[in-house]
C-alpha cells in the first residue's frame, strides 16, 4: 500500500502536539480524523493509492471528479447533531483542491465506491480562485449540493448531521500542485432573526431590502429580502455551536439607500432580539462611516474582514448609477517617528485611492469617485485603549457629493 507520511501533524484545537500521521491516499485505509478544529499539514500526496477508487465519470459531471489524480482521504464520525462545515485552505492558492463527501454505509463501502453504486452527498469541483485564497468546503452561506466543474461557488452546502454518523472525505490536488494545506471543521446551529426595516426620516417600511447574516470575517451565512409591503423579514440565523460569545455582522442595503451594517455579539445559548434598522435616502452631504473597511497598520492593504463591506459599496455603486462619491481616508496617529503628520497624510489618501482602485477594477468609473486624506486628524479614538479603537481609526468615509 502507498502512504506518505508527513511531519508536523498539528491539531491546534485539541491542543497535541506535533506527531507522525500516516497519510492515506486509499479509501480502505482511510485516515481518521477528528472533525473538530484546525488541521495543518505541510504537503499534499502525489498520485493516487494501491487503488484506483474513483475513475471513469464524466468531465462535465455535477458530482464526481473524473478520476483521482492526487488525493487524499479520510474518515470521521460526527460529534453533535448540528450543522457541519468544513474548509480546505491550500498554503499555494494556485492549487485547485476539489472534494466530495461520503455517507458510510457499510464494510463493503470502499468496494461499491469503486464501482460507483455509492454516491456523493456533497462535492465541488470548481475550478478555483486566488481571489478567494482558493478555498472550498461547506458552508452555510450556500444552498447547493453539488458544484460542477468550471467557474462556480467554491463552497458547497452545510451538512445537517447525527452524533456518531461517520462519513469519508476525499481531497483531490487536480494539478499535483507541492502544497501544503489545512482542514477546519466547525458546527452551527441556527437561530430565528425577526425585524422590519425603516426609512430613516418617515418611518415608512422598505420593500425588498436585502439583509444578510455574515461571520465577521466576511463569509456569507444567510440572506434574506424584506417583505414588499410591511417591511419585515424573518430567517434561520447559524450560530456557531458553545457558550462563547462570536460576533457577525448584520447588514441591509435597500436600493436608493446607504447600507447598514451592524456587529451583533451572541452565542449559541442566547436569544436574538427582534431588530428594527433604519436606513437613510441617499441624498447630497449625506455622510457615512465605514466601520468594516479597515487596513494594517502603517499600510494600504484592507483587513480580510473588510471585503464585504468592498461588495456592499460595489453593489450601492451599481444599484444607483447617479451616484457620486468622496472616499475619506483615515489613520491613527501621527507618529514622528513614522514620518509625523507627511507620512500620515499620505497614508490616509493611499487608503482612499485603494477603495477607488477596488470599484474602478469592478466597472465603475472614474468620474463617480474622488478620494481625499485627513491624515490622523479627524480620530474616531485620540487614545485608543484597545486594538479594536485602534483599527476602527485606520477607516474609510464615504460622503455623498451627487445623487
Amino acid at each position: 500500500m502507498k502512504r506518505l507520511y508527513l511531519l508536523p501533524f498539528v491539531l491546534f484545537s485539541l491542543n497535541t502536539s506535533a506527531q507522525e500521521l500516516e497519510f492515506s491516499s486509499d479509501c480502505a485505509t482511510a485516515q481518521e480524523i477528528a472533525p473538530k478544529g484546525n488541521h495543518k499539514f505541510e504537503s499534499f500526496p502525489i498520485g493516487y493509492g494501491e487503488t484506483l477508487d474513483i475513475s471513469g465519470n464524466a468531465s462535465n459531471s455535477i458530482m464526481y471528479f473524473q478520476q483521482e489524480e492526487n488525493t487524499a482521504w479520510f474518515t470521521f464520525e460526527a460529534l453533535s447533531d448540528d450543522y457541519l462545515v468544513f474548509k480546505v485552505y491550500p498554503t499555494d492558492t494556485a492549487a485547485d483542491i476539489d472534494f466530495m463527501l461520503f455517507e458510510y454505509t457499510d464494510e463493503r463501502f470502499c468496494e461499491d465506491l469503486t464501482r460507483r453504486k455509492v454516491k456523493p452527498i456533497r462535492s465541488n469541483i470548481s475550478r478555483y480562485n486566488t481571489d478567494e485564497l482558493s478555498v472550498t468546503g461547506l458552508s452555510m452561506g450556500t444552498q447547493k449540493e453539488f458544484v460542477r466543474s468550471g467557474p462556480g461557488s467554491h463552497f458547497s452546502k452545510a451538512l445537517k448531521t447525527e452524533k456518531g454518523e461517520r462519513y469519508y472525505l476525499v481531497l483531490n490536488n487536480v494539478y499535483g500542485t507541492e502544497t501544503g494545506f489545512s482542514l477546519s471543521f466547525e458546527y452551527y446551529t441556527t437561530k430565528e432573526l425577526k425585524g422590519i426595516v425603516k426609512d430613516e426620516e418617515t418611518g415608512e417600511p422598505i420593500g425588498n431590502a436585502t439583509v444578510t447574516w455574515e461571520e465577521k470575517h466576511g463569509e456569507l451565512l444567510a440572506e434574506t429580502t424584506t417583505n414588499s409591503t410591511t417591511g419585515e423579514y424573518s430567517f434561520s440565523a447559524p450560530i456557531k455551536t458553545g457558550n462563547r460569545m462570536r460576533e457577525y455582522v448584520f447588514s441591509v442595503d435597500g436600493k436608493k439607500y446607504l447600507f447598514n451594517e451592524t456587529v451583533v455579539a451572541t452565542s449559541e445559548n442566547d436569544t436574538l432580539e427582534r431588530l428594527t434598522t433604519l436606513l437613510p435616502k441617499l441624498r447630497s452631504g449625506l455622510k457615512m462611516t465605514l466601520r468594516n473597511i479597515n487596513f494594517y497598520g502603517g499600510s494600504a492593504a484592507p483587513l480580510p474582514s473588510s471585503w464585504t463591506s468592498f461588495r456592499r459599496l460595489l453593489k450601492l455603486m451599481r444599484d444607483n448609477p447617479s451616484l457620486v462619491i468622496l472616499i475619506e481616508g483615515h489613520t491613527n496617529g501621527c507618529y514622528a517617528g513614522v514620518g509625523g503628520v507627511e507620512h500620515s497624510q499620505r497614508l490616509s489618501e493611499n487608503r482612499a485611492f485603494r477603495v477607488k482602485r477596488y470599484l474602478i477594477k469592478h466597472d465603475i468609473v472614474d468620474n463617480r469617485m474622488n478620494t481625499e486624506g485627513f491624515n490622523c486628524s479627524q480620530m474616531l479614538y485620540q487614545h485608543p485603549a484597545s486594538s479594536g479603537e485602534a483599527s476602527l481609526n485606520r477607516r474609510v468615509e464615504l460622503r455623498v457629493m451627487d445623487y
